[in-house]
């Protein structure tokens, strides 16, 4: 198919016209045997193509010259090359295109179609050849490295990334193709190199998720073991930090309290009864700690 868009000179004209500049343009299709933007077109494995896509930056009384710069791409490109936006910039860089994203790996490529569930679309063809035979480790996953936090940062971007296509091929019922993407992550990205305990600290809890998904029970278990000894810490430091200054890191350590009751409730969940048992016994000494079941938030989410 022929993707056709508006004259860019128009199109701004357009944006700039429409009250309180919400930014909103249709891109329009044109039937053709040819697909210039590429593996988009299988009706069997993409949704709907839609005949246009619209889309809204929000009430604002102004744009940003960065946010022009954008919109004269996609109204200059005529869809013959593929526009992607990083996923580690802040969303206000989006434009309000969102739901029309799918990742393929450190990148949202803007396609077509809308999102099912609010989330980015993921190719996992595409996401599984670059993470598994494109990205160059540079030593990550041989050496012990200084890392410092912008590093470990871009690190840990790569592992949520890791786990969120894991969690699609699951979804798919490839789990034996998951558990060769968790297993990179392990070897990729180690440990001596990308700590767990470094926040958002769920992102390690989000990976122990995926192996018991994928069937992965055993290094489930090894990793529960170890993220459970890190929570334990984290709250005994916590814990005496606040015997000086009472209040001092709730939200800290509740995050922590919450993460182990999560791991008790997945090791019984995934039938690692003397998991289970162990985290039970240790975690007898925070129960009073832990907010009643109706207080608590739900935090683990899907990413």
């Amino acid at each position: 198919m022929l993707f056709r868009s508006v004259d860019s000179t128009n199109f701004l004209n357009t944006i700039q016209k429409i009250a309180d500049n919400p930014a909103t343009k249709e891109i329009a299709k044109k039937d053709s045997l040819t697909n210039p933007i590429g593996d988009i077109q299988n009706a069997n494995s993409h949704p709907k193509i839609l005949p246009s896509i619209d889309w809204d930056m929000g009430k604002k009384s102004y744009i940003m010259k960065n946010d022009m710069l954008v919109l004269d791409i996609l109204a200059a490109n005529n869809w013959t090359r593929p526009v992607y936006f990083a996923v580690t910039v802040g969303p206000e860089a989006f434009v309000g295109l969102e739901n029309h994203f799918q990742i393929e790996g450190l990148a949202y490529r803007l396609v077509p179609y809308e999102t099912q569930s609010g989330q980015p679309r993921v190719n996992t063809t595409i996401m599984y050849d670059n993470l598994m035979n494109k990205v160059k480790w540079g030593g990550l996953d041989k050496n012990e490295l200084w890392m410092d936090e912008n590093n470990i940062r871009m690190a840990l971007t790569m592992r949520m990334q890791m786990r969120t296509l894991a969690m699609s091929l699951i979804q798919e019922g490839k789990k034996e193709a998951a558990m060769k993407v968790l297993k990179k992550e392990l070897e990729g990205l180690p440990e001596r190199n990308i700590p767990y305990y470094y926040d958002p600290i769920t992102y390690t809890y989000y990976l122990i998720q995926a192996f018991y998904m994928a069937d992965g029970k055993d290094d489930a278990i090894k990793l529960s073991k170890r993220f459970f000894d890190i929570l334990e810490e984290d709250t005994e430091y916590a814990l005496s930090v606040r015997k000086k200054e009472s209040g001092a890191l709730q939200s800290y350590m509740d995050e922590r309290i919450e993460l182990m009751q999560q791991l008790i409730s997945d090791a019984h969940r995934f039938n690692a009864d003397a998991l289970a048992k162990d985290f039970e016994g240790r975690f007898k000494k925070y129960e009073s700690l832990a907010a009643p079941p109706q207080q608590q938030q739900p935090r683990m989410r899907r990413k």
